[in-house]
This record gives structure tokens, sequence and C-alpha cells, in this order.
């Protein structure tokens, strides 16, 4: 396994932000996979696809967006050994000093990545779900090719599933966190750098000890494009409480 300050897993919700902290990396001489697309999209690493996959039976749904998670924190499945050793194998291949892997689904398995890469540092993304969710809008619309009804019943309910997620994450997190007091973790709030982006590239140096680019544009228009009547979700209070504080006025539209 690469040095600790030199392997990082960028990891987070969807729509969170976790690309722009893949320019960075990318711009600083990290691997980003077999090829990057536009805006340091790199390519998704399919034995992590399958590790996040194989955590599903080990999550028991209790309702109201509580879940019992316990077994993820027993003995860390064959199954899981093998697909991380795999996608070790791969990234040695490569034979690359700098990587970080982009693939923010990753944080569905984090108590077994810890596990079996003790060394390795986690940076979690974070966007208010005001505007998270509303990326998931913007990119249904984008790619559905025809505009529906925000009330819809199929994005609302995507968006809905969406929300559970940051949800589920974040109970996650923090039980994982609470296990594992020494992990190498790093929160970030991608709000901290919409007016200055090098706030991000500073945090990112002070962790991992190396020299990160700066001037890294984020769009801030884009960022706060909003639609009406988005749903709001009270289940998710708590974790905007945790990482936003109590008044979150600042991270809504202007």
């Amino acid at each position: 396994m690469k040095d600790s300050h030199n392997f990082i897993f960028l990891i987070g919700s969807q729509h969170a932000g976790t690309r722009i902290l893949a320019n960075i990396f990318y711009g600083s001489g990290y691997f980003l996979g077999e090829r990057i697309y536009n805006a340091g999209e790199p390519l998704h690493h399919e034995p992590l696809v399958k590790l996040v996959k194989a955590t599903l039976p080990f999550v028991h749904d209790e309702g109201n967006h509580r879940w019992n998670i316990e077994h993820l924190f027993e003995d860390t499945p064959e199954i899981a050994k093998v697909l991380m050793r795999k996608q070790i194998e791969l990234l040695e291949i490569e034979n690359q000093d700098l990587i970080c892997i982009k693939y923010p689904d990753a944080i569905l398995a984090l108590p077994w990545l810890v596990e079996l890469c003790p060394n390795v540092r986690f940076i979690h993304v974070h966007r208010h779900p005001t505007t998270c969710l509303n990326g998931t809008y913007l990119n249904m619309e984008q790619f559905g090719g025809t505009r529906f009804d925000f009330m819809d019943n199929y994005r609302k309910h995507d968006i809905y599933h969406h929300a559970s997620i940051i949800c589920y994450q974040h109970q996650l997190v923090r039980r994982t966190l609470a296990a594992y007091p020494t992990i190498k973790y790093l929160p970030i709030r991608i709000e901290d750098g919409l007016d200055d982006p090098d706030v991000i590239a500073e945090k990112i140096e002070e962790f991992t000890g190396r020299t990160m680019i700066r001037n890294v544009q984020i769009d801030k228009a884009r960022f706060f494009k909003s639609i009406e009547d988005l749903v709001d979700y009270p289940f998710l209070s708590e974790y905007t409480e945790d990482i936003y504080g109590n008044s979150d006025d600042q991270y809504h539209q202007p």
C-alpha cells in the first residue's frame, strides 16, 4: 500500500463537490484513473463498486431513517478482502506514487476500507442538502432529455432517495469515527471554498503534507442554480446541525 500521504479517497454524497477536489488533486500530480474525462472526472473502480454493493446485506433498515449498521463493524468478510486486494493490484500495476480515488459512494463501505487500508487518508466532501439535492434534480434534467414537473413521482422518489442516503451516510460516518479514532479523516465543506477556493487547497495541504495547485475555479452561479419548491426533509436536520450548525442561511441561494 502506498504511503498514506500519497493515497487519498474522495468520498461523500453524489453532487457534493468531489469533482472540485479531484481537479485539485489531478492538477497537483495525482493519478485518478486510467484516463480522465472532462473536469477531472475519473473512471470508476470496478472492485470498489462491487465492494460497496457487498455491504447491503449487512445493513438493516429499522424505519424512520434509522439503520442498524453494527454488522459492518464485525469481522470484515472475505469478499471485501478479495475485492480490496483486486483494487490495490490494479493500482499497483499503474506504478503511480500519488493516487487519488474519486468514488463518492465508497463512503458506504467506510468501516471495511478503514479496516483493510488503515494507512489511507479519507477526505469527506460535504455540501448543504439544499444545493446538493438541487444538483440531483438538475443533473436528471440535463441528461433526461425532457423537463418534468418537479413533483413528478419518479423525480420526487429519486431526490427523496438521495436525501435518505445523505442521512444514512452521516450515521455511518459518525459510527465509524467512534469505532476507529485513529482514522486519517478530513471533512471539507465545499461552501467554505466558494469565495476563495484556495482555502480548500490549504486544508488539503495541511492534511497530506503536499503542495496543491491554486486557483481552481468554482462556478458559483451554477452551484446556486436552483429550482422552485425544493422539498425540505426534516430527517436531515441532524446532519445539517452537525456539519453546518443551527444557522445555515449562508448556504442557501443568495
